[in-house]
């Protein structure tokens, strides 16, 4: 009788072995890319963490790097994907949580931000031509607000944006352990 593969989520087979389309130097790269996922699923879940504390003010710059760098990764990675799959459908429908997980919801925000930034820039010059003492101290507390509540908000996107992409860990987790035990029931059935 002979015995089934495992159906596993995602095509692991062709994932872990590429097709022979790909020059050997991208077998490399991909083989890279699927050894460094995990690293880059625990340096994100610190990026959360830290997210919380009141260091982020500080190493704000160096931490939107690190963020844009594991971006890097999950977008190589999915290219991969793509390579392998090749069909609309079954792409979306395997990869959806990647898609996701990549989608610049920053970008969304820095736009909204930037509209903000022109509204309260009018404001400011409107405020020059009408020299009023109390529209003034008026407009500088709404503005206030307005940039608490855009600090609040962007930070928020941020985190959201973060943790969708750690969503990726369960389907890369999953994956990995059915293929361990796909492999070791074949080590154990040619015994």
């Amino acid at each position: 009788m002979k015995s089934q593969k495992p159906r596993v989520f995602g095509n692991l087979e062709s994932r872990r072995f590429p097709s022979k389309h790909l020059s050997h130097w991208l077998q490399g790269v991909e083989h890279f890319i699927d050894l460094a996922i995990p690293f880059m699923l625990v340096l994100l879940g610190v990026l959360i963490i830290l997210e919380f504390t009141h260091y982020v003010d500080d190493y704000h710059d160096f931490l939107m790097w690190l963020d844009y760098f594991i971006i890097a990764f999950f977008i190589a990675d999915l290219c991969f994907k793509w390579y392998h799959v090749h069909n609309y459908l079954k792409f979306i429908k395997l990869y959806w949580i990647d898609l996701l997980a990549i989608f610049p919801f920053y970008t969304v925000f820095r736009v909204y931000r930037f509209a903000a930034e022109a509204a309260i820039a009018t404001e400011e010059a409107q405020k020059f031509v009408h020299e009023a003492a109390l529209l003034k101290e008026a407009k500088i507390l709404r503005e206030a607000e307005i940039s608490s509540k855009i600090l609040k908000e962007g930070k928020f996107v941020r985190l959201f944006a973060r943790i969708l992409r750690v969503f990726k860990a369960r389907f890369y987790m999953t994956t990995f352990h059915l293929h361990a035990a796909s492999s070791w029931t074949k080590k154990k059935d040619k015994r």
